[in-house]
């Protein structure tokens, strides 16, 4: 595939007004007029491919990618906090605390309600003494502090965006955009950088599966820093990422990092109080309406072959493989349902290979002159976009052992796969359990065979443990 590139027009696109933030306006991605096929997210139009979905997702493990989806989420849910009680509000709402987290940092960390059920997660940076910057899915950071008591100044910051570049050629292209080396940066870590002039924060961290970066700044600035990155990328073969919900996500199962509004619901309806706070605050202009936004919106929204206990949609950190993140030597909210979890033999992450020869009986049963079709099974992402298609798992003997989102297609290991939560008791790696694909009483249900495999399951060389020694130094010329 070519690697040749254009500059490209900023896209900027309105959102309806939102009566808890100042504005809206957020850059979704760089427009280019020779893509003419776009998927959606909410009222944004974004991207399908550049280069197509089979080159895009084989450039986080050979070379590398930038994408800037995350831009749209970030003029959502980005908060910076300040204030002598801006550490507190993190470490007494979070798993994590935060009392002894340096400047110059980042951590994610995870916000459970009561009951130990996500309600969102996301990264924290610490800027000053009592400075923090904080990118935290869905909203429940803004309940907080609407609610509770807190001595802290919420700002709503200018509207940043947020490029990602990972692969094993991600740092070399970073250092070119910025013309100096940062092989000293490390994981979970952040210094302030120069490029094309403009100021940015550069973070090593990333859900690649490998050597990963973001560059953070401001959106009026965006243009520039773009096309210099696409441009310092183009000797370390730097690929567009396309469509959030499509090629990127594909990344989020393959490298194990589950996510919410994609492989579950954070528990928003659990527990009276939020779910008030959201629909008068948040969502006041559509109620009663369903809002992809808005999980557990009515139970006709719960989709795959897991049931209607809206519950059973719902993840604690511990099953999805954060427990050992936990603090437990501080108090946060849902520490002691935590703790029940924990001592009760919780059900952990797998990631779940499924039968080629089952998955291909799907295809084939679009092709049959008789007999109903089964659910379809786009590639290389299933139908798990907004986290409410769940999927149920059993053992050979039909006995229900787990849950799992939709399916994902990796071209670099040739398998479909899902990120699995099951029974502590059947984890083994190699274990064999059967996923039950359907959509409710839409379809008829087709049993997938599926095998226990390693979570995450990318052989590649962890972000975190990256040798960076053995990538050239920048130098100038």
């Amino acid at each position: 595939m070519s690697g040749e590139h254009n500059n490209v027009e900023m896209q900027l696109s309105f959102a309806a007004d939102d009566p808890n933030r100042n504005a809206t306006l957020s850059m979704v991605l760089p427009y280019d007029p020779n893509i003419i096929v776009y998927g959606k997210l909410g009222p944004f139009l974004l991207p399908r491919e550049y280069t197509g979905w089979i080159d895009e997702t084989m450039s986080w493990k050979k070379t590398c990618y930038i994408h800037t989806g995350l831009t749209l989420m970030m003029a959502l849910f980005h908060i910076k906090l300040k204030g002598p009680d801006a550490e507190r509000l993190l470490s007494e709402n979070s798993i994590r605390d935060f009392s002894t987290m340096k400047v110059g940092r980042a951590r994610h960390t995870v916000f459970c309600n009561k009951f130990g059920h996500l309600m969102g997660h996301g990264m924290v940076l610490r800027l000053g003494e009592n400075e923090w910057d904080t990118f935290i899915s869905g909203n429940i950071l803004h309940y907080i502090i609407d609610t509770k008591k807190y001595d802290i100044e919420p700002v709503i910051p200018e509207f940043p965006f947020v490029f990602q570049i990972g692969g094993p050629t991600s740092l070399q292209t970073v250092e070119h955009a910025c013309l100096e080396d940062l092989h000293d940066l490390k994981f979970m870590h952040f210094l302030e950088a120069t490029i094309a002039g403009h100021k940015v924060r550069v973070l090593r961290m990333g859900i690649a599966g490998t050597l990963s970066y973001e560059v953070h700044g401001n959106l009026n600035e965006g243009l520039n820093v773009y096309n210099a990155i696409l441009a310092a990328g183009q000797q370390f073969g730097i690929r567009r990422l396309g469509e959030m919900l499509f090629t990127y996500l594909c990344q989020h199962t393959e490298n194990g990092y589950p996510q919410a509004f994609v492989h579950f619901y954070p528990a928003y309806r659990e527990g009276e109080d939020f779910y008030k706070w959201y629909r008068a605050n948040i969502r006041p202009e559509h109620p009663g309406v369903y809002d992809p936004w808005d999980p557990g919106n009515g139970i006709n929204e719960m989709r795959g072959t897991l049931g209607d206990n809206i519950i059973d949609y719902y993840r604690n950190p511990i099953e999805l493989g954060w427990g050992g993140s936990i603090d437990w030597n501080h108090e946060f909210v849902g520490k002691e349902a935590l703790k029940k979890i924990a001592e009760n033999n919780p059900r952990k992450p797998v990631t779940l290979v499924w039968n080629a020869e089952d998955v291909l009986d799907v295809y084939a049963s679009y092709l049959r002159e008789e007999g109903e079709p089964y659910l379809f099974m786009p590639w290389p992402r299933g139908d798990d976009e907004q986290g409410n298609f769940q999927l149920k798992v059993v053992d050979k003997s039909g006995k229900a052992v787990g849950v799992t989102s939709g399916l994902t297609y990796t071209l670099y290991q040739r398998k479909t796969m899902s990120l699995g939560i099951l029974d502590a008791d059947c984890v083994e790696f190699g274990n064999e359990v059967v996923i039950l694909w359907g959509d409710r009483n839409k379809y008829p249900v087709k049993k997938i065979r599926a095998k226990v495999a390693k979570f995450p399951s990318l052989d590649l060389p962890r972000n975190e443990g990256y040798d960076v020694e053995s990538i050239p130094h920048f130098k100038k010329k």
